[in-house]
């Protein structure tokens, strides 16, 4: 339905505490596989739940095989999961030492789900915070290593979603994505 005919390949790397009982994560996730240039991997399944087994050189090999990373998760805690810590820790800066720009000329997206609505994610929400602000840690540690943030893709109350909400949502992001894929090399 929405193929690419670009050429930027995208690393999707999908972080879930709770993959298998996940439904909007799942769904998004099925959807991006519909673009051709994207690559995709479930961290906790295949790196064990905590990234116990990550494999650092197979993960920089990839990171550097990509033009733009998306990392997808959802909001727990008002935050991303403990385990997109552990990663950007074990691969983006071990053997680093001082954050230095390890990561020059990669692009990255965030695409997250959250329980709350939009509205709840304002400085007069339910929050207090926008999600930007909440996210803050990790758009600085992208910076840190040299990557260029293209922004956060936002699924609000994807867990309250109705199954036609949720592919209307899937539809988004696969169009997201591919527009992604055709972004001018840098």
């Amino acid at each position: 339905m929405y193929f690419n005919m670009g050429s930027r390949n995208i690393l999707l790397q999908v972080f879930h505490p709770h993959w298998f009982e996940s439904r909007a994560n799942k769904r998004l996730a099925a959807a991006a596989r519909r673009v051709t240039s994207l690559s995709f991997q479930q961290m906790e399944t295949q790196y064990g739940d905590y990234l116990e087994r990550v494999d650092v050189e197979r993960e920089r090999v990839r990171i550097q095989n990509a033009d733009i990373l998306v990392m997808q998760f959802p909001i727990w805690s008002m935050t991303f999961p403990a385990t997109v810590k552990t990663y950007l820790d074990t691969v983006w800066f071990s053997d680093f030492g001082a954050p230095k720009k390890v990561l020059p000329g990669k692009r990255l997206m965030l695409a997250v789900t959250t329980e709350l609505g939009d509205a709840d994610y304002s400085a007069s929400g339910r929050i207090g915070h926008t999600l930007e602000e909440l996210l803050l840690p990790l758009t600085l540690s992208a910076r840190l290593a040299g990557v260029e943030v293209l922004g956060i893709d936002a699924f609000y109350g994807a867990m309250r979603m109705s199954q036609t909400e949720l592919e209307r949502a899937s539809d988004n992001y696969v169009r997201k994505l591919d527009e992604l894929s055709r972004l001018p090399k840098k």
